[in-house]
């Protein structure tokens, strides 16, 4: 009897723990980014910075609802390195202060 109870104990345990790995791993996927660039052949160098700093505002925001708040903050200085318009620095500085503060 006591070992159908220790082996129905493990049994909980071992479950227990591969549900919680399971649910780690799930949260730490990557999330579903938006498509790679939005640029065509046609835009200007300037257009086509613009359009890659919105991509990667999307991609913070969509790590800060995720609560991925350090990588959120990694995309929003990639932002911020590729020199954006005043709008979008506005955006930016917003953001990162939200991604520090959560």
């Amino acid at each position: 009897m006591k070992a159908a109870s220790a082996q129905r104990k493990f049994m909980y345990l071992a479950l227990a723990l591969a549900v919680g790995l399971a649910m780690a791993l799930g949260a730490c996927a990557p999330s579903k980014a938006p498509a790679p660039s939005t640029t065509r052949p046609g835009m200007s160098e300037e257009a086509k910075r613009a359009a890659e700093v919105e991509r990667l505002i999307k991609i913070a925001q969509d790590r800060m609802a995720r609560q991925r708040y350090l990588l959120s903050v990694d995309a929003y200085l990639a932002a911020l390195r590729l020199n954006p318009n005043p709008s979008q620095t506005s955006v930016i500085r917003l953001g990162l202060a939200r991604a520090y503060e959560g």
